[in-house]
């Protein structure tokens, strides 16, 4: 007969009751228990909490600090005028990422109506989006580092609940920056420019903003996981399948062909988004992560030059 898991609040009781281990972990290696009460599932949860924010904190403030100096350079060249900040648009959006240069480059010729206010518009809801982004780039660090020592470490259950801790938390942080812009969608846009007109088109575009920082708390934490299982180049196929080969060029057809101009172009990387969550999602499905450990502590013995058992029961040491 198959001996039953401990509940969370009594795995770790000793026979005598004198155990000082915590009565959340079981097993040698202190892995979580099963969570089979509102009282653990509460203490687990605060656990994790505790132990993302002390990774993730320190990771968000320096990444915010770098990409501050670029926020700050669209807020002053934003109140000297649309021009002056379609071309400061330009040139931070190179000098950032690729996949914004792109976009970028695709509003500027004249074929696109109003191409100006397009950029501008479209610049100011990138850099909205990039401070709630860079939020989430540090949780992608934390939870890629999280996950891996968890797995290194043997315990499969503490990374499965570090997983949902955190996305659970990073979900509720998009859909509440969502709701932000939605309520503010008429007025945020005085902080970078006085123009009425680019007001306008920055509050037409509020609703795939919101929509992308939803996508944005979800992608970036899950890609951090798949990360962490040590599947770096999948993730970088996945990017660059979704975005590059589909987001994109669905992107141009939208803006150019459909004639649905800026909001075209975004719609398309909304969908590279999704596409590339999706298939993210399926990964983390499908994983198992009692494989996942073995496979960690087969990495962890070999990078360490101790013996891996074959499977005549000798031992060798792999180069």
């Amino acid at each position: 007969m198959e001996e039953q898991e401990p509940p969370l609040h009594t795995a770790a009781a000793g026979a005598t009751g004198l155990s000082n281990k915590p009565p959340l972990y079981v097993g040698g290696n202190e892995d979580y228990a099963r969570v089979k009460s509102f009282d653990a599932l509460r203490n687990m949860f605060w656990i994790e909490t505790v132990k993302l924010w002390q990774m993730a904190g320190s990771a968000v403030i320096t990444i915010i600090c770098m990409y501050g100096t670029n926020a700050v350079i669209l807020l002053f060249a934003g109140h000297l005028g649309t021009i002056e900040l379609s071309a400061i648009s330009i040139s931070l959006a190179v000098i950032s990422t690729f996949t914004d240069g792109l976009m970028v480059f695709n509003l500027v010729p004249r074929r696109l109506p109003n191409a100006v206010i397009a950029l501008g518009s479209l610049s100011i809801c990138m850099n909205i989006n990039g401070w709630e982004a860079m939020l989430f780039v540090g949780i992608y660090i934390a939870i890629s580092v999280r996950v891996s020592n968890e797995l290194g470490s043997g315990r499969p259950r503490a990374t499965k609940y570090s997983i949902y801790v955190t996305v659970f938390q990073s979900l509720l942080i998009g859909i509440l920056f969502m709701t932000i812009i939605l309520i503010t969608k008429d007025d945020f846009a005085m902080i970078f420019t006085s123009d009425k007109e680019l007001q306008q088109a920055v509050s037409k575009l509020a609703y795939l903003l919101g929509i992308t920082m939803v996508l944005n708390s979800v992608q970036l934490v899950i890609s951090g996981v798949v990360v962490g299982c040590g599947l770096k180049k999948m993730v970088a196929y996945i990017n660059l399948g979704c975005y590059y080969i589909f987001g994109l060029p669905f992107g141009y057809l939208l803006c150019h062909v459909a004639n649905w101009g800026v909001k075209g172009f975004w719609v398309g990387m909304i969908c590279g988004t999704v596409l590339q969550t999706l298939l993210l999602l399926i990964i983390l499905y499908k994983t198992n992560w009692n494989k996942e450990v073995e496979q960690a502590s087969t990495r962890v013995r070999k990078w360490g030059g101790q013996g891996i058992k074959t499977e005549n029961g000798t031992e060798s040491i792999e180069d």
